[in-house]
């Protein structure tokens, strides 16, 4: 439309400065004949009759577009901002998931929604991942130990301050004596911290000697609930993520096995949860590492 506008008010000014404007230097007489235009003026009015409808059509079709890009923006508006209940998946009573059953009681892609180990068995993940990766990920949660621990996000002007609730899972203390560095995980767009992807990363790195906190925005699981109740994005969300590092690096509480340096303790996000690390890593000069996986450069991009 940039680029018409200025073709289409130059068409539409000349169609109508010719039909409205032209002739007045012409000025004859009534009563005195002109026949130097005889037999066209059917096909003067006819060009005018045109003109005024092909200016009108094309306006009708900005008009109709430009109320189909309102009502797309109020839509999206909508579903970025509005909770769904897809943050509390496996997180209420009634789901009772924890970490000893929480491979094969969730969602995964290929697999859909698994109710046992031997759902993997038919080859539902492959090829991207093999069965025997699902049972080697299911003993070492049955192994290891894990708790859920709660921690305030970060106090900020202006800002609600929400208790939120995270997973702590540290890697074998016998296999990877500490300290141990530590990694805040956080999820994306309606997602929690049960959810695959947070799962499935910190199998991974549990593996290679790393503790982790997956940690869920507020509203979010069994986080605390925030007064407005909307989905944040860049308003809040962050000082959630920032909580969840202080806790990690300060364990204020005494249930991580001690304080560590800030050079120990990194951030890693999934899209949205990406989003929001970017974020937090420019309001915390002294997180040393940040690991985005798919996250959009603007919310408004996720709903085009």
């Amino acid at each position: 439309w940039a680029r018409l506008k200025p073709q289409v008010l130059t068409f539409c000014r000349a169609r109508w400065a010719k039909m409205f404007s032209g002739g007045r230097n012409d000025y004859k007489p009534l009563g005195t004949p002109d026949r130097t235009n005889a037999g066209a003026c059917c096909g003067c009015s006819l060009s005018k009759i045109l003109s005024i409808c092909c200016c009108v059509l094309i306006f009708i079709i900005i008009a109709a577009y430009v109320a189909l890009v309102w009502i797309g923006q109020s839509q999206g508006t909508t579903q970025m901002l509005q909770l769904t209940p897809n943050i509390l998946f496996y997180c209420t009573p009634g789901d009772a998931v924890d970490m000893s059953n929480v491979t094969y009681n969730i969602w995964w892609p290929g697999c859909d929604f698994v109710t046992s180990m031997q759902n993997f068995t038919d080859g539902c993940l492959e090829p991207c991942v093999d069965a025997q990766i699902m049972f080697d990920m299911q003993k070492l949660n049955e192994e290891l130990p894990s708790k859920l621990i709660a921690y305030p996000s970060r106090t900020a002007s202006g800002i609600e301050t929400v208790q939120l609730e995270g997973l702590w899972l540290p890697a074998d203390a016998k296999k990877f004596p500490g300290p141990r560095p530590r990694i805040v995980v956080q999820h994306g767009f309606q997602a929690n911290m049960f959810e695959f992807r947070q799962q499935f990363v910190a199998f991974l790195l549990r593996s290679l000697g790393f503790d982790l906190l997956l940690s869920s925005f507020r509203d979010h699981c069994r986080s605390g609930q925030s007064r407005e109740r909307v989905f944040h994005w860049g308003d809040a969300y962050p000082f959630d993520t920032l909580g969840a590092w202080d806790y990690a690096k300060d364990d204020p509480d005494g249930l991580l096995g001690g304080s560590m340096d800030a050079s120990k303790v990194g951030v890693l996000g999934f899209s949205k949860g990406g989003f929001t690390a970017l974020n937090a890593l420019g309001l915390e000069g002294q997180i040393p590492g940040l690991w985005v996986d798919g996250a959009p450069s603007e919310p408004k991009t996720v709903y085009g």
